[in-house]
Formats: structure tokens, C-alpha cells, sequence
């Protein structure tokens, strides 16, 4: 039996996916699919634009047998951590043959020899690195710089500048410093980028369709638009919520993270995750001088700190995700590990017993069962909080079912 991971977000999913799905499925003659999946909050520091459990829906509408979260710690991080949390899993159910994922790329090899680079890095490497940095730049540009010095191979230009591509060779270095049995598959992206905001043909990028949910009022004929960009599945499960006010914006929680920054003090704001560099004293200057959030954002942003990185950080923030905890947290992952079950088809259903007598991590199908065994797990405290504060619901991930279709 043939087993494959995915790691998404779906947020939401949309025809492109359908595309990877379809050809992973045809490449390997894989079958079952598993995807690991962000929660509540997304890495790009954004409430998606769905629950979880109705993205599972999605997942498993589109052909994914089995969802499992990926836990809000890692979710809402950086690619590294993002990427080497979502390998970890996949490593420990110990039955997974392979890793499929998209990229800009379209050839394996060029993305290896990066991940090899910053999987063994050099003294010239770490040198480069060291010098572009001291430049000002954002750690991604950096290192995009140093890479490039370094290996100094025109045909790997523009590589490290595009998102897809980035994950892509975060999941390949987890692979290789874990030794991991698990083999990759690269499936290009077709007709657009990640992070294009335009609307092209019937496969568009989530950003683009993100942009046009949440546009205060969606006409008829965006409507039908956005229907051609979705399977049917999914656009079905989109009609309820289609006209929303910043679906998964932001704006949803601006009074309240504004509130939280004004009423912490300056050493509260450093123990916040991803808060380096003094950037606790921006984030106290600006708050004062406007109430809109994407303002203060790009009152905050400089060369150094992305527009991506301040809005993970404003996400830290909400749901008070410190550097104290996640330290304690990677320090002790084989203690606080789980793998939690969002949703599954009857093929999913089958392939969880046998995951369940090969792996020794703890698998969560029921999370006030496994809180009355395991109360203090800050791991999964945080994607509780996280679901509260999304669902504005108590302990909804108490009451919330499995998804089984």
C-alpha cells in the first residue's frame, strides 16, 4: 500500500490543489493521502479564511483520506518551523512513502542542492550570511544573498525569492537532517505564483481569491467567478459565509491586538515570539498613532522586519504565543507530541488503526479524553485558545466532531 503526505493550508482550497491532488495520485499510484493541516491561523500570520473542520471538509471532498493539524505553534511560524514540525509528523506515523508538494520550481534537483547547502552549511556560507545581514535585510533575503554567493549558479537565480519554493526546500532539509524513508515529489505550480493577487483562467492562487472573499460586497458576477476557481465541493461549502466582511482579515481582531500591545509593557512584548532586534519598541511607538492595523503594520516594517513576519508576530500576540513557552516546548516535543485527527473518509478511517499500532506518539480523537490523561500539554492548550478566539466559542474544539465522510 502506497502512502503520500501533503502539507497545506487549503485556505481556501481552490482548483490549483486539485491539480496537485490529481497528479500526485497519478505520479506514484498512491493509495492514500494525508494531509497535515494548519489550524485556525495561518502561516502568512492571518485567520484563515475557514474553520478547520470545514476546510477538513474540503481536504477530504478534494481526495485527501486522512487530515491532521498541524499544531497553531508551528502553523503561525516561520518556514523552518512550519516545515520541520509538519515533516515530524509524517516521519512518526511510519508508513509514509512519500512527500508531495508544490513549487515554482519544476526540477527537484535545483531545490536539493539549496536544502543541501543549508542543511551543511559552509564557513563561506555562514561568512555571506553573516555580511548580507549586517546590510539590514530580512533573514530570508540574507540568506537568499549568501545562497547565491555561495553557490555562485546562475540557473538557481530567483529560486529562494518565491514562497512555495521556500517550504519546498525547508521540507527537503527536515528530510535529510531526519534521515527520513519518506521520498519527495515535486509538483510545479501552473498559471500563477503564491502570492499573485490577479484572478487567471480557472486556477488562480489562493492570495487572489482571499482578496476578492473579502471584499465587503461580492457581486453576482464575482460570484460566478469565484465559482470556476473552486471545486464544487468547496464552493458549496464557501455560499454560506460568501458575503462576509473581512472573512480572514486581520481587521477581525485590530481592537484587540492594538489593546493587548498598549496594555503590555516592553519586556512582555520581547518574550514574544519572533519579537528580535528592539522591535518590542516599535511595537509600543507606533500603536499610539493609528487604530488601523495594516497602518501600523507598514509604520512598523522596515528592511529587516517583513510585512509577513510583524503580522505573524500581531497573531503571537493574540493568542500570547511566548518565546518562554515555545522554547520549553521544543526543548520537550517528545513529551507534548500528538497527532490530532481533524477529519477522514472510510479509507482514512482504515489507514488511522494502522497508524495507530505503528507510531508511539499519542493520537487525539477525542481532545477532553486526551486533556483528562494529559491536562497540561501547552501545545495543544494553544490550539484550543486559538480555536476559541477564532470561533469566538468556548472549548469548541471540545464539542466539535471528527469530520467522516
Amino acid at each position: 500500500m502506497i502512502n503520500t503526505g501533503i502539507i497545506a493550508e487549503y485556505n481556501p482550497l481552490h482548483n490549483g490543489h486539485i491539480h496537485h491532488i490529481n497528479e500526485t495520485k497519478k505520479i506514484n499510484k498512491t493509495d492514500n493521502l494525508i494531509c497535515i493541516m494548519s489550524g485556525n491561523f495561518i502561516q502568512r500570520g492571518l485567520p484563515a479564511s475557514y474553520d478547520k473542520w470545514t476546510r477538513t471538509k474540503m481536504a477530504i471532498n478534494a481526495g485527501i483520506d486522512l487530515v491532521i493539524e498541524l499544531p497553531t505553534y508551528y502553523a503561525v511560524n516561520s518556514a523552518e518551523y512550519f516545515s520541520s514540525y509538519a515533516v515530524k509528523i509524517l516521519n512518526s506515523l511510519n508508513c509514509l512513502n512519500y512527500l508531495s508538494f508544490g513549487s515554482e520550481e519544476k526540477e527537484l534537483d535545483k531545490l536539493k542542492t539549496i536544502s543541501n547547502l543549508l542543511i551543511n552549511e559552509t564557513e563561506e556560507f555562514k561568512y555571506n550570511l553573516k555580511q548580507e545581514l549586517d546590510k539590514g535585510l530580512s533573514f530570508p533575503k540574507a540568506r537568499e544573498n549568501a545562497t547565491m554567493l555561495t553557490l555562485n549558479d546562475n540557473s538557481l537565480n530567483n529560486i529562494l525569492n518565491k514562497s512555495n519554493n521556500i517550504l519546498a526546500i525547508e521540507y527537503l532539509k527536515e528530510l535529510g537532517k531526519s534521515n527520513s524513508k519518506i521520498t519527495p515529489i515535486n509538483i510545479p505550480r501552473i498559471n500563477n505564483n503564491y502570492n499573485d493577487e490577479t484572478i487567471t483562467d480557472n486556477i488562480s492562487s489562493a492570495t487572489s481569491i482571499r482578496k476578492l472573499l473579502n471584499k465587503k460586497l461580492i457581486t453576482e458576477n464575482e460570484i460566478e467567478i469565484l465559482e470556476q476557481l473552486v471545486p464544487n465541493t468547496t464552493f458549496e461549502l464557501m455560499k454560506e459565509n460568501i458575503i462576509s466582511t473581512y472573512l480572514n482579515d486581520l481587521k477581525r481582531f485590530e481592537k484587540e491586538i492594538l489593546f493587548l500591545i498598549k496594555h503590555k509593557k516592553e519586556h512582555e512584548l520581547q518574550n514574544i515570539l519572533e519579537v528580535t532586534e528592539g522591535l518590542e519598541n516599535r511595537l509600543k511607538k507606533y500603536c499610539y498613532e493609528t487604530d488601523d492595523i495594516y497602518e501600523y503594520i507598514s509604520l512598523i516594517k522596515t528592511k529587516r522586519f517583513t510585512e509577513t513576519k510583524i503580522q505573524r508576530i500581531l497573531i503571537h500576540i493574540l493568542l500570547n504565543m511566548t518565546k518562554t513557552e515555545f522554547n520549553e516546548i521544543q526543548e520537550n516535543i517528545d513529551k507534548y507530541m500528538y497527532i490530532r485527527v481533524l477529519g477522514f473518509n472510510n479509507k482514512g478511517k482504515e489507514l488511522l488503526k494502522q497508524i495507530s499500532k505503528n507510531t508511539n506518539i499519542s493520537i487525539i480523537t477525542s481532545v477532553k479524553k486526551y486533556i483528562d490523561i494529559t491536562p497540561n500539554n501547552p501545545l495543544l492548550q494553544k490550539d484550543i485558545l486559538a480555536s476559541n478566539i477564532y470561533c469566538n466559542k468556548h472549548n469548541i474544539d471540545y464539542t466539535e466532531k471528527i469530520v467522516n465522510i
